[in-house]
């Protein structure tokens, strides 16, 4: 449990990809691999910065792999017929002779761009082409699938089609029912297909301005296509790297719709995570709220994970689909931990009635000993719970420290 995971565009609020997810991924997680395309390795480079990347993969054993090219939906229209098909676009091109760049001139073109032409930057790239790892669609990503092919096979399951367009248009309209049905058929035409829908993309666009005014997002066929496209990547990569497989939250939905148990480890795993953070620091935000936000800096998270490794040896010794709550419950309760009592040291703040939950969760009799009756104003101290080091020591001390300090915590 919380052994490694695999990281590719977890998107959050318009951004390619998520830095506080990631935060909370290296502190729970013993191995965390990034796979990076050209826009999401430059809004790390904006929003973490160079130095603090480099950490990760210098001093925490984070891997990155990155992939210069990526899958583009091409539509044509031939006869007043609009046509489809799925493609691989790339900006590593030397310019001067239309060949593809190199590993590292793919590093030096990207940088330069976002860092700006300098001796800094060029050393930036040194440094990173020294730690990454590289690869392309156009090589099926190191996978012994030929993608994009299994990709177009994929797209004449039309029980699929139909499940994934349903998934990708309830993203924005989480209550909506195609009166018409959610038919979506790929249609073969010459070497391109297209699509055979009874899907009104009008009326769903008029509900999705409608629902989120602010949003410049438009459904389209291609739109749907795009999303199926990525939910199938997400799928074989899954089951390539045979590890948890954290990506969008639309693609999740698309590969989990051909059942892929490493996506649903990921998504149970994070819901524990999400619990547990929501238990323990009762009106506080999250590591990743607090990162996204920018009351912490990636950079203080990197002090805090200097001082983690215990924890994360603790994390990494958790019995596979056992509660990450019920476990820390249990070991911090295990001993002779009443007589450790002490008026200074470590406060928990509890709402009421949660003891009654940790003992549905855990039943040690935490909850309900001794008629114990919890308010939001009851605290209890504990300055050790039991002989030695245990998770507690981390938690309660700098982990709640890096939470709790956030400046929008209540």
């Amino acid at each position: 449990m919380f052994e490694s995971i695999v990281i590719r565009n977890t998107g959050h609020k318009g951004e390619p990809i998520d830095s506080g997810f990631i935060a909370e991924a290296m502190l729970f997680y013993q191995s965390v691999h990034l796979l990076l395309n050209p826009s999401s390795l430059s809004h790390l480079l904006i929003k973490i910065g160079p130095d603090c990347l480099l950490r990760l993969l210098e001093d925490h054993n984070a891997k990155i792999t990155y992939i210069h090219d990526q899958t583009g939906i091409i539509s044509n229209t031939k006869k007043g017929i609009l046509t489809y098909d799925i493609g691989c676009v790339t900006s590593a091109i030397d310019q001067k002779s239309g060949k593809l760049l190199g590993n590292k001139s793919k590093l030096q073109y990207l940088f330069n761009k976002v860092l700006g032409k300098s001796k800094a930057t060029n050393i930036y790239v040194r440094k990173f082409t020294e730690h990454i790892h590289f690869n392309s669609v156009h090589t099926n990503y190191g996978t012994d699938h030929d993608l994009l092919p299994e990709i177009r096979d994929d797209l004449s399951n039309s029980n699929f089609t139909e499940r994934a367009a349903k998934y990708a248009i309830q993203r924005y309209l989480p209550d909506y029912e195609s009166r018409s049905g959610w038919k979506f058929d790929k249609v073969p035409y010459g070497p391109e297909f297209l699509i055979d829908t009874s899907l009104d993309f009008d009326h769903i666009n008029s509900l999705v301005k409608q629902q989120h005014p602010k949003t410049d997002v438009v459904i389209t066929p291609a739109q749907i296509i795009s999303d199926i496209t990525e939910g199938c990547i997400d799928l074989r990569l899954s089951a390539f790297y045979s590890t948890e497989y954290a990506t969008t939250p639309s693609s999740s939905l698309i590969a989990q719709a051909r059942i892929d148990k490493a996506i649903k480890a990921c998504v149970n795993n994070y819901q524990d995570i999400e619990l547990f953070q929501n238990i323990l620091f009762n009106k506080a935000v999250s590591v990743r709220e607090a990162i996204n936000s920018g009351d912490r800096s990636f950079e203080d998270f990197l002090d805090l994970l200097n001082k983690s490794p215990k924890f994360n040896d603790w994390l990494g010794g958790i019995t596979p689909n056992t509660s990450l709550l019920a476990q820390y419950q249990n070991d911090i309760t295990s001993g002779n931990w009443l007589d450790q009592l002490a008026p200074k040291g470590i406060r928990f703040s509890l709402a009421t009635g949660l003891g009654i939950l940790i003992d549905v969760i855990a039943p040690t009799g935490l909850g309900t000993m001794a008629g114990l009756t919890l308010s939001a104003a009851d605290t209890f101290l504990i300055d050790k719970l039991i002989k030695g080091w245990n998770p507690s020591h981390f938690v309660s001390g700098e982990l709640q420290d890096f939470i709790t300090k956030s400046k929008n915590t209540p």
